[in-house]
């Protein structure tokens, strides 16, 4: 993942959007998370909702926590962030789901 300080870019989107006048509240952001990862020897995509800034951040922060502890330990965010209830059209899968997706 790259080294970019998740809390420096929520900092900046804000402070630029302040600039303009207004807010990511006031624009209505939403943002999604992309990630590409090499796990058990294959290359990984994963994508989340559409969601607000914040909540992409946190996501973000658990998976690269969870990758420098172990493939489990990053599939079991993995496995939740596909339970989440912001996917559209039925993409929100059941634990069972998850656990033989990830």
């Amino acid at each position: 993942f790259a080294t970019v300080d998740s809390n420096m870019f929520e900092s900046a989107c804000e402070s630029v959007l302040a600039e303009a006048g207004t807010s990511m509240v006031k624009v209505g952001l939403r943002v999604h998370l992309r990630l590409s990862v090499f796990g058990h020897q294959q290359q990984i995509f994963i994508s989340s909702p559409i969601i607000e800034i914040q909540e992409v951040v946190s996501w973000r922060s658990r998976f690269i926590s969870a990758k420098r502890v172990s493939w489990q330990s990053f599939r079991a965010v993995w496995r939740e962030l596909l339970q989440h209830p912001g996917f559209l059209r039925k993409k929100t899968r059941s634990e069972a789901e998850a656990e033989q997706f990830s």
